[in-house]
């Protein structure tokens, strides 16, 4: 039985100021992938996920999510956004872990915008789930940056996404609290059969927890599992016996 198409653009092009950022990308992402977006810097990798939600308008192309185009797309509570850490945080504006994960609620309802008793009981179960509970009543710009990183996990995952998509989690976290965070992350995908999209510099890593490989530069260079990144000739003559098994994560 196939499973449920998450997630699928077609000839998917975007550029900025006439100038090619992505060309032509093609990737269907099906219910209960985990799949470990990586590339270059400059790659794409962030205006592909933006293009995703809607944040970005293509040149050309489409993009349907969960079987509709993106523009008849309205049921938001089944994707969860983790952005880029140091974009999301703002010393300047006092706001508690509550306060923050409640908003991964607000932006899913219509006017009037209010936490109902019912959604207090969702960030309660979230910040446990996250084990930060403790940290509730807490200002965000004061927690650690391991602490940060779950309060916004918490914010993505408060509506019980289907897809979850997320951009260079691991920024800025130490080695220790990297693992514990990917571990985390792979346990919603094992545990909840979530969709995940991980935009990650940790390409060594990512195939001991993604189950497949999109390589991004300007275009798919590679889409599909690490064992078939492992074997590929043409991936081999790309980027050299040594690179092509650092990533695959095929060996020990």
């Amino acid at each position: 039985m196939s499973k449920e198409t998450v997630l699928e653009t077609r000839g998917l092009t975007v550029s900025y100021n006439g100038n090619p950022v992505l060309n032509k990308v093609s990737v269907p992402v099906a219910a209960g992938d985990y799949i470990g977006l990586v590339g270059p810097n400059g790659a794409g990798k962030t205006t592909f996920i933006r293009a995703v939600l809607g944040l970005v308008s293509p040149l050309s192309g489409s993009i349907e999510l969960f079987g509709k185009p993106l523009t008849a797309f309205s049921d938001w509570r089944r994707v969860g956004y983790l952005p880029q850490r140091q974009s999301f945080i703002n010393p300047l504006f006092p706001a508690t872990v509550r306060e923050v994960v409640g908003h991964g609620l607000l932006s899913c309802k219509t006017w009037p915008r209010r936490i109902s008793s019912g959604d207090m009981l969702r960030i309660r179960d979230t910040l446990v789930m996250l084990d930060i509970a403790d940290l509730k009543d807490e200002l965000v710009a004061t927690l650690s940056g391991g602490q940060q990183q779950r309060v916004l996990l918490a914010r993505a995952l408060v509506s019980s996404p289907d897809l979850l998509v997320l951009d260079e989690p691991s920024t800025a976290l130490d080695p220790q609290i990297r693992e514990s965070f990917y571990d985390l992350i792979h346990g919603l995908n094992v545990d909840r059969s979530m969709t995940i999209i991980l935009i990650t510099h940790d390409t060594s890593t990512i195939g001991r927890y993604a189950n497949k490989l999109l390589y991004l530069d300007k275009r798919v260079v590679f889409y599909g599992s690490f064992k078939e990144f492992c074997t590929s000739e043409d991936m081999g003559e790309y980027f050299g016996g040594f690179t092509q098994h650092l990533i695959c994560h095929q060996h020990g």
